[in-house]
């Protein structure tokens, strides 16, 4: 059977561990859900898998959405990412932010300009721009 050059789940979980287990600033990290425009957090649902697998705090899929569904541009909804990563988990939290189309674009404005405050990126179907 031809691979598709994708790693499979089981792959992806043992990679994810061993990145942990030598990165003491994921364990503490929350997981941050940003959904594209037409999705809810709940598409990115087995991204909460990503909690056991990199020992993060905990997934909060509210302050993604919040942030994707209430703001009009990418600039506003990182910063309402960063205020509610904040307002949520204290003033020294980080966040693994896992991005899908739209939410990826937010996801990169916040680590461009509070790089301090993010853990790691996943991206799903986004672009560099």
């Amino acid at each position: 059977r031809p691979s598709s050059g994708a790693a499979s789940p089981r792959t992806a979980s043992v990679a994810a561990r061993t990145a942990a287990s030598s990165s003491p600033c994921l364990r503490d990290a929350v997981v941050v859900l940003l959904p594209g425009v037409l999705l809810t957090s709940g598409a990115l649902g087995r991204a909460s898998r990503l909690r056991g697998a990199l020992g993060a705090r905990e997934v909060d899929p509210e302050v993604g959405e919040a942030a994707i569904r209430g703001c009009a541009s990418v600039p506003e909804a990182a910063d309402e990412i960063v205020r509610g990563l904040l307002g949520r988990h204290g003033p020294g939290a980080r966040a693994v932010l896992v991005g899908h189309s739209y939410g990826g674009y937010a996801a990169f404005e916040v680590a461009r300009r509070w790089p301090e405050r993010v853990a790691g990126l996943v991206l799903v179907s986004t672009q560099c721009r």
